[in-house]
């Protein structure tokens, strides 16, 4: 595998009712994907913006054809890894209140099926300790996977604050381009998004 360098992040799809169909809530027109991709992306996911050129043109949907072809090659799995409270360095500080514990929270992973244990790896780290993984290999990726976390185990609380000011919607999935795999803590989204690449998966709640 290639180091990773690139991850997008993803927020939930946008309400469409004003017939907004981009998935992109940004200045980046299509990144270069097109009109039929962006028509099958628009009800599973929007694009957050990364404030880095080279996520605006061509590396989303050069991350997306690697994913479509592990499909091709019949080379995707999809699975789930739990990430235990203890593991996690996260600093709750800025929320301005304790951060409550919880005992683990699912992270869905879907990639390329020789990849695995490495991929599998690769996300536990930011999950557990982003600083440690931004200074080994992500130099530019703040993933924001800790406040993920926090939102999918808090989500009374996360009604009543932001957890990034000015942002109206929660960071719930990622992209990784440089070699193409997703994950997510959002049971719908990693279902539909599974759905476009040719996996049937059922996520039951817990």
């Amino acid at each position: 595998m290639q180091n990773t360098n690139l991850v997008q992040r993803l927020c939930p799809p946008r309400d469409d009712k004003m017939g907004v169909r981009n998935p992109f809530s940004f200045g980046a027109g299509g990144g270069r994907l097109s009109p039929k991709a962006l028509d099958l992306l628009a009800p599973v996911l929007t694009f957050d913006y990364m404030m880095k050129g080279e996520f605006e043109f061509g590396a989303v949907p050069e991350g997306l054809s690697k994913i479509h072809d592990y499909a091709t090659a019949n080379n995707l799995f999809f699975s789930t890894i739990d990430i235990a409270v203890k593991d996690v360095k996260l600093d709750t500080s800025y929320l301005n209140q304790p951060l409550r514990e919880w005992k683990s929270c699912p992270v869905y992973i879907i990639g390329a099926k020789s990849d695995q244990a490495e991929i599998e790896r690769r996300i536990r780290l930011m999950a557990t300790d982003e600083d440690r993984c931004c200074a080994e290999m992500w130099k530019h990726f703040k993933g924001k996977l800790h406040e993920g976390m926090y939102l999918c185990v808090e989500p009374l609380l996360n009604r009543q604050i932001k957890l990034v000011p000015t942002r109206d919607r929660p960071i719930v999935g990622w992209i990784e381009l440089d070699n193409g795999f997703f994950f997510s803590i959002d049971r719908v989204m990693t279902e539909k998004f599974a759905k476009l690449f040719g996996l049937n998966i059922e996520i039951h709640a817990s």
